[in-house]
């Protein structure tokens, strides 16, 4: 995207998320199907940040694609159990 401030023309490069048929994003979570297992993932609270996840069921991954479940339904439910990935 294009964008001019003061006449000046510089480019902004989007590093949005971009839901597909394997990943959906939330604000600060996402749910992921790879190859038939399901993941909830979530950011960290943590200096540094990082990120954790938890195996969930088929039927809540869809239910986060359709809008009915989000992260804080995954935490209330597994708490903040996440196995740490980065």
């Amino acid at each position: 995207m294009v964008n001019t401030i003061d006449g000046n023309k510089f480019t902004v490069e989007s590093s949005a998320r971009l839901n597909d048929d394997n990943n959906f994003y939330g604000l600060d979570w996402s749910v992921h199907n790879e190859n038939g297992k399901y993941y909830f993932r979530y950011l960290l609270a943590l200096q540094g940040g990082g990120e954790a996840q938890i195996e969930i069921i088929e039927s809540e991954y869809r239910g986060s694609r359709n809008g009915d479940l989000d992260g804080r339904y995954y935490l209330n439910k597994y708490g903040e159990s996440g196995t740490r990935i980065r």
